[in-house]
């Protein structure tokens, strides 16, 4: 399976780490009222829903499309500050080819930011966290490339494409609205595969 649940999960709460660092200007009692006032909305979408005892299984699909969509635009995100930082002093393609665990990794992010690298301790997990599952989320990429993109595509012409990751999200949206057999975890495994694997 892709990107494994502990990785799945790591990411995700990064990413809300780093939106809650939006949220810190707001007061306590502005965040009280919120707070009441989504617990109050939930409790009625909740006794709705038991009185009614449908569309308890589509909420639950929609919750997991909607997380799905958050770790996506994590990842995202974080291969932009990759892209940013590290690709300041490397070759892109160093970085991507490197095969290195979750350690080894964060002792490389950790020379990288004693020598100079700017970062906060959020990006600095965050870069630690996806080059560590990248390597794993690229091979289930190339392994959907290769079952489903060669029906209509070349892997030469597929290589020889160029376009940033907003790009390929288009390219792919595309190839499922005209056939391709892809569920949202396969398509953002392709496209990040696909975004990543080569330098624009």
């Amino acid at each position: 399976m892709g990107i494994t649940r502990w990785a799945r999960s790591l990411t995700w709460l990064l990413a809300l780490a780093l939106g809650a660092l939006g949220l810190a200007a707001c007061t306590d009692d502005r965040a009280a009222d919120s707070s009441e006032d989504e617990a109050a909305s939930e409790e009625a979408e909740e006794n709705a829903g038991a009185d009614s005892g449908e569309g308890d299984g589509e909420a639950a699909a929609d919750e997991e499309t909607d997380e799905d969509a958050d770790i996506a635009g994590a990842r995202q995100a974080t291969w932009v500050l990759v892209s940013d930082k590290c690709g300041e002093c490397h070759d892109l393609d160093v970085v991507t080819e490197a095969r290195m665990d979750w350690e080894d990794w964060a002792a490389s992010v950790d020379h990288m930011v004693e020598r100079g690298a700017e970062l906060t301790d959020i990006e600095q997990d965050a870069i630690v966290s996806y080059l560590s599952t990248r390597q794993e989320v690229a091979e289930r990429g190339f392994a959907i490339v290769e079952d489903e993109c060669v029906v209509c595509h070349t892997l030469t012409v597929i290589d020889e494409a160029r376009t940033d990751w907003d790009g390929w999200e288009t390219a792919v949206e595309h190839m499922i609205e005209q056939g391709a057999p892809l569920d949202q975890e396969q398509a953002e495994a392709v496209v990040e595969y696909l975004a990543t694997s080569e330098s624009p």
